[in-house]
């Protein structure tokens, strides 16, 4: 092959490639020319405690529309998807979900009080989109339900901190710590049998609250304090006490009581 040849050939390789990668760089989605839908998306949620206003999403599916599209949105309240969120514990704000003009989204609001739905448990609440009288626009086969999920308020109670140590004490003295019984839940709690426990309880005592029993709101704590004193006379160089202070409680699930550790050093009283 001389060289007029090879340079010919080379050239419309390289044109043949160029040529390609256009094509390439052209490709161009295809738009969708099915039917008219609109679906829920994402189809399924969850939400925990007290989750007040929660919108959900609708989409089109089909060219952005000249002007508002709006689709009846019904409770499902039969078959083995029905609602079983009682009546009181959701309003929709509003019975109609529109996707406004040139746009292909939308939301539903819905409010929802856990309030009424025992700690731990769930309950569901199924949403359906419906076909609109004036439109030609029909829910998606597949994507028509939505299914949320509601749980339960329930409270979060413990001690904090878990432990307290009190500072090193003279014989016949007393020392003071304090601890918080903390509620990081959703929900009430009502505390009860607040006491000192162990095998040197009677070193320790509880000085604040006056009774054993209180209620604790959601985000709240309550302190507990406390009062150490070791024996009146310690003949060794220091002895080591330990107890607890347990308590119990509501409106949590998988638990019903908790406790704070308590530890404290005797020593001799200084001559």
């Amino acid at each position: 092959m001389n060289i007029a040849k090879r340079c010919l050939a080379l050239t419309l390789v390289v044109f043949i490639s160029v040529s390609m990668m256009g094509c390439f760089d052209q490709v161009v989605e295809p738009e969708y020319d099915g039917p008219p839908k609109v679906q829920f998306d994402p189809t399924s949620d969850a939400v925990l405690d007290d989750a007040g206003a929660v919108p959900l999403n609708i989409q089109l599916i089909a060219p952005q529309q000249s002007s508002d599209s709006q689709f009846p949105v019904t409770v499902v309240d039969t078959g083995d998807i029905a609602t079983t969120l009682p009546s009181d514990g959701y309003e929709l704000a509003t019975e109609t979900a529109t996707i406004p003009a040139d746009s292909s989204f939308g939301t539903v609001q819905v409010r929802i009080d856990s309030s009424g739905i025992p700690p731990g448990a769930t309950r569901l609440l199924t949403l359906a989109l419906e076909e609109s009288s004036n439109s030609d626009i029909v829910p998606a086969t597949n994507f028509q339900f939505f299914q949320l999920t509601v749980a339960g308020r329930s409270a979060d109670v413990g001690p904090a901190p878990a432990s307290v140590t009190f500072d090193t004490t003279e014989a016949g003295s007393t020392a003071r710590d304090t601890f918080a019984v903390v509620n990081e839940g959703s929900a009430p709690s009502d505390i009860s049998n607040l006491a000192v426990s162990g095998e040197d309880a009677g070193r320790f005592s509880i000085e604040a609250p006056a009774g054993d029993s209180f209620t604790l709101p959601p985000g709240e704590s309550e302190e507990v304090a406390l009062v150490f004193t070791p024996e009146t006379t310690i003949a060794a160089d220091t002895i080591e006490y330990e107890g607890s202070v347990g308590f119990e409680f509501t409106n949590q699930p998988g638990a019903t009581e908790a406790s704070a550790e308590l530890t404290g050093t005797g020593v001799p009283s200084s001559p």
